[in-house]
């Protein structure tokens, strides 16, 4: 088996919950990185992705995190920072979608998807690259 070179490295990964994200965050946490991930309010995926790599000896973090919000993004972040040392990897992969026709999209509704996957991509990367700046690594 070849390395993926992930071991000991620190990753943060934006809606791992479900789906995609918490694809992605079992297989960086299976080749040996130390993996947060940001869910916005399923405490019960959250719990289950959790417990599911608690199963497999894997050791996997989570942390409830509106990332709409600049300030808790940042707050996350430096958590993850501190307790882990550094952030080596970082995964924008929350978004969101309202289905409807074009037309009958409500105004906040489009806000909410801008700010979700938009901003949020925005103010997670803005909280991390300070970090990986400082370590010249990332």
């Amino acid at each position: 088996m070849l390395d993926s070179g992930l071991a000991g490295r620190t990753a943060i990964v934006t809606g791992g919950s479900r789906g995609i994200g918490r694809a992605i965050v079992e297989l960086l946490a299976a080749e040996g990185a130390d993996v947060t991930f940001f869910y916005r309010d399923n405490v019960a995926a959250a719990d289950s992705v959790v417990a599911a790599a608690d199963a497999r000896g894997i050791r996997i973090a989570s942390d409830k995190v509106d990332i709409r919000d600049a300030q808790a993004c940042a707050a996350a972040v430096d958590r993850v920072a501190e307790r882990c040392g550094r952030i080596d990897i970082l995964v924008n992969n929350a978004g969101m979608i309202r289905d409807n026709q074009l037309a009958a999209f409500a105004d906040e509704d489009v806000q909410m998807v801008l700010d979700t996957n938009v901003g949020g991509v925005f103010n997670v990367t803005r909280a991390v690259v300070p970090h990986m700046i400082v370590q010249r690594s990332g």
